[in-house]
């Protein structure tokens, strides 16, 4: 069944069928068994990056590298960094010398 994202009357906003009935606000996709494109969280936030990730043996050095320059990131078992917001992500990328390929308003861009 598809849902809608609806503006009501009121100014406030609701998930509905296409007849306009209330219904359960869908669950966000997160890949094949659980595992993969989806945070869990409307917000996209936290975001586990695996671009930008370590092997697993060298999450310990990036999380302390990240620490002692500035930048508090953590690292999940895999080696991928957890970055909590956009703004966090940007300077988590500066500190590492990377960059966004495909950056766009916001994101950590090349510098030179």
């Amino acid at each position: 069944m598809k849902k809608y994202w609806n503006e009501l009357e009121d100014g406030t906003m609701q998930w509905q069928d296409r007849d306009g009935n209330p219904v359960e606000a869908p669950q966000p996709y997160s890949g094949p068994k659980g595992k993969g494109m989806g945070t869990g969280k409307p917000t996209g936030w936290p975001l586990e990056c695996e671009a930008s990730g370590v092997h697993h043996t060298q999450r310990r050095q990036l999380e302390k590298f990240m620490s002692d320059n500035g930048c508090p990131t953590e690292v999940n078992e895999h080696g991928n960094p957890l970055y909590t917001s956009q703004a966090h992500r940007k300077k988590a990328f500066r500190v590492r010398g990377i960059y966004d390929k495909h950056a766009s308003y916001g994101d950590a861009e090349p510098l030179n």
